[in-house]
């Protein structure tokens, strides 16, 4: 599908950029490309249905998620390797002297 110079024009708005002749012409192809590529999929045939059947199948055997009682935070706080002051204490990801110092 070629798109028109009005939709080209209203994707230029749209996007507010200004596009060269030739320019404008490679976005026309490119588009093209894409929206033929999305109509082609659009006609493909999908899963067959036995196989959305044995999905379900499956999702059925598992587990529900049930809420439960969590840990209480001194406890957690107890198992864990460093913290400090309420929290958990962590090896930095970024070096600097700033981080170092708030810890």
């Amino acid at each position: 599908m070629r798109l028109s110079d009005k939709e080209l024009s209203r994707l230029e708005a749209l996007a507010r950029i200004r596009l060269e002749t030739g320019e404008r012409e490679t976005l026309r192809i490119q588009l093209a490309g894409i929206i033929d590529f999305v109509r082609r999929m659009e006609g493909a045939e999908t899963l067959d249905e036995s196989l959305n059947e044995k999905k379900r199948q499956i999702s059925r055997m598992l587990r529900v998620d049930k809420p439960g009682d969590c840990l209480d935070r001194e406890t957690v706080l107890e198992q864990a390797p460093d913290s400090k002051v309420g929290h958990f204490r962590v090896p930095a990801v970024i070096d600097s002297e700033e981080d170092d110092s708030r810890m």
